[in-house]
């Protein structure tokens, strides 16, 4: 006696269990390994950008108060407790 699965699944489902995902193209470690360079350069990391398509990161230099500076944004008093 031959015994037949049924897939109870939604075909969405069954369909996107054959595919695999794309391979990344950038990892945590990659992330990590240009934040620590940048401060093992002596820079101040304010943060950094990713651009998931070409796995391009940037780390941003310089203070964080100069990358929130945009003209006419509103002193918060929450914004300097540290």
């Amino acid at each position: 006696m031959t015994m037949i699965e049924q897939d109870d699944r939604p075909s969405t489902l069954r369909e996107a269990a054959g595919r695999s995902r794309a391979p990344s193209t950038f990892r945590q470690q990659d992330v990590t390994r240009a934040l620590r360079a940048a401060a093992a350069a002596g820079l101040r990391v304010a943060g950094f950008k990713l651009d998931v398509h070409t796995g391009k990161i940037e780390v941003v230099v310089g203070t964080p108060e100069a990358q929130d500076s945009a003209p006419g944004r509103e002193v918060n008093e929450w914004d300097s407790i540290s």
